[in-house]
């Protein structure tokens, strides 16, 4: 069985809905890794498979391995995915929602006209649904966010969208993109943390940021 998730805009651009991203969990015995990715057009996808790694799989079918994390069967706790920036434009050049998602798969909606600001991130994690999370000053969500808790499998998934200036991790400026930290939680800017530029061939820009759980990616989409 396969079970595929979309994060779907509320209102249409140039006619359509779009669909902001992706979350798949394959449960079929063997074969339970989670594939997940957000506002990239180009058909790239990041993936967690059950032995803990996890690898970015570009347009071109080439793959990287990022790192080694828990394998899927033995995971606890909670885990970040990735973070994406992107803007209102890029919105207009993102994937359409078709007939046959809304058909067969699972959607979720974000209404992204009522987020007052024209620059968005997308914050992913992982999490065991017997994880409790601490409603401290490390560990809270900033203040307007929008989440989501996808439980249509496990681990389960936090979405959390961001879209006012003053709660922004990462935000464009005029020079480049900004990574703030927010709290060790909602972080693009960790103390001892490391930073690896990639290009990808449509463009975009994707940033790594590294700790000892491994990287966790922000994929930058700016139209």
């Amino acid at each position: 069985m396969k079970k595929k998730v979309w994060l779907v805009t509320k209102n249409s651009y140039n006619g359509f809905r779009k669909r902001l991203g992706f979350i798949q969990r394959n449960t079929n015995g063997k074969y339970d890794d989670l594939y997940y990715d957000f506002t990239m057009v180009n058909g790239t996808h990041n993936s967690y498979h059950r032995d803990g790694s996890e690898w970015r799989t570009y347009s071109d079918g080439k793959k990287k391995k990022l790192g080694e994390s828990i394998p899927l069967k033995n995971f606890k706790g909670l885990y970040p995915l990735g973070l994406n920036l992107f803007d209102y434009l890029s919105l207009y050049t993102l994937p359409n929602l078709k007939a046959k998602n809304i058909r067969n798969d699972i959607l979720y909606e974000v209404d992204i006209e009522a987020l007052p600001s024209s620059t968005y991130n997308i914050f992913i994690e992982m999490i065991d649904p017997s994880t409790v999370i601490l409603n401290d000053e490390n560990m809270k969500i900033p203040d307007n966010a929008v989440t989501l808790v996808i439980k249509d499998f496990e681990p389960w998934i936090i979405v959390t969208v961001l879209g006012y200036k003053e709660n922004l991790i990462a935000n464009f400026t005029n020079n480049g993109v900004t990574l703030n930290h927010f709290n060790e939680r909602f972080t693009a800017n960790g103390e001892g943390k490391q930073y690896e530029l990639e290009q990808v061939p449509i463009g975009n820009k994707i940033t790594f940021s590294q700790d000892d759980k491994g990287k966790i990616r922000i994929g930058i989409s700016n139209k």
